[in-house]
Order: C-alpha cells, then structure tokens, then sequence
C-alpha cells in the first residue's frame, strides 16, 4: 500500500491562529513548541474511529 497524506497542518496554521487569537505573529519558540506538542493534543485514533463508525457504505445499484 502507497502511503499517502491524507491531512496535515502547516507553520501557515499557526500563523493563523496565533494571529487570530494573540492579534500578533508567532515567535519561532512558539513555533518550535507547537510543532513539538501539537501530536500530545490531536488525538487521530479516536478521530479515525469516529469517522469509521459514522461511515455508511454505498447502496448497490
């Protein structure tokens, strides 16, 4: 099986966020530290779990 991206979250998103909310850009130890945290707060297994449980094959014709 190929491995493929399927979502990812970029500097541009914090940038956006920090910009958002602080009124400001980030700093480059904001940015260190969110690229380093940010895998202790999305929590994908759960996400992908829900979103199997949510899913409704196609009908066959």
């Amino acid at each position: 099986m190929k491995h493929k991206i399927i979502y990812q979250l970029t500097t541009e998103d914090i940038y956006t966020v920090v910009e958002e909310s602080l009124d400001r850009k980030p700093t480059k130890d904001e940015l260190k530290f969110v690229e380093e945290k940010i895998g202790d707060y999305i929590d994908w297994y759960d996400a992908i779990d829900t979103i199997l449980m949510r899913y409704e094959p196609p009908k066959k014709k």
